[in-house]
């Protein structure tokens, strides 16, 4: 039968704390990243006269000031007034 090693004091102080300092500094960042990711605005705000390419790459022409936002899924999506014009959008620039 082999013997069980137990650890001393000072062994399991530096494991703690290793995993305590560990724990913090991952803490930190994730309070970092959802500090930056809040941090950002909401969508993008395009003015009247700009245009954009819906997910079949048919240019819309924008006749008011609107915004385009990314969801968490990858899509986007056109916005204006407050109501959801023309479904996802893949791409979007102004002319």
């Amino acid at each position: 039968m082999s013997k069980v090693r137990k650890l001393n004091r000072s062994t399991r102080l530096a494991v703690t704390l290793f995993g305590a300092v560990t724990s913090v500094i991952f803490g930190a960042m994730g309070m970092s990243a959802r500090n930056s990711a809040a941090a950002l605005p909401p969508g993008v705000e395009l003015p009247a006269g700009a245009v954009v390419y819906d997910n079949t790459y048919t240019p819309v022409e924008l006749s008011q000031a609107a915004v385009v936002s990314r969801t968490g899924t990858g899509q986007y999506y056109l916005e204006q007034g407050g109501a959801d014009l023309h479904g996802p959008f893949l791409d979007f620039f102004r002319h």
